[in-house]
């Protein structure tokens, strides 16, 4: 299996200067070597998610293939997704289906299907997409529940006294 680097440096995203510095700072910042890609500036984040999609044999969802109203699954708790930065969007009968950023964690299958208690299949979302994703489902479930993130939740403070 070839890796990240040399997928992008085989489509002429990156040279093989940029994996020896993304290299040394991923040894200093940590991260994923993709996420550091990124976070340097050497490529965007659908070239990453397009080689590790290819890497992994997992599809890449387009930002157009995510539900326009968020999926609820009182099986799995919203920490949860936030924390795994993976989002449901379909589920039938037969199977749930969620985006993840990190689709090949196997604890993240294996939680998630515990979860459902059906099969899932995960596939490959860009960062971006699924974070956006996230923030309408926390919307929606405080708009549901009439939490807001008022003073109570804040210890009763109020802005004005910071």
């Amino acid at each position: 299996m070839k890796k990240i680097g040399e997928l992008l440096v085989e489509q002429g995203k990156i040279s093989e200067r940029d994996v020896e510095r993304t290299l040394l700072a991923q040894a200093e910042m940590g991260g994923v070597f993709g996420q550091v890609l990124v976070k340097l500036g050497l490529v965007s984040e659908a070239d990453v998610a397009g080689a590790l999609s290819s890497q992994l044999s997992v599809e890449l969802l387009a930002a157009a293939d995510y539900p326009e109203s968020p999926i609820r699954l009182d099986a799995v708790a919203q920490d949860f997704l936030l924390s795994n930065a993976v989002v449901p969007v379909a589920d039938s009968e037969s199977e749930t289906r969620f985006a993840a950023t990190m689709p090949q964690d196997p604890f993240l299958g294996k939680a998630l299907a515990m979860a459902v208690d059906k099969p899932v299949a995960i596939v490959l979302g860009l960062e971006s997409d699924i974070n956006k994703a996230l923030q309408l489902y926390v919307q929606e479930q405080q708009d549901d529940s009439g939490d807001s993130l008022g003073d109570d939740q804040f210890g009763g403070q109020s802005d004005d006294e910071f």
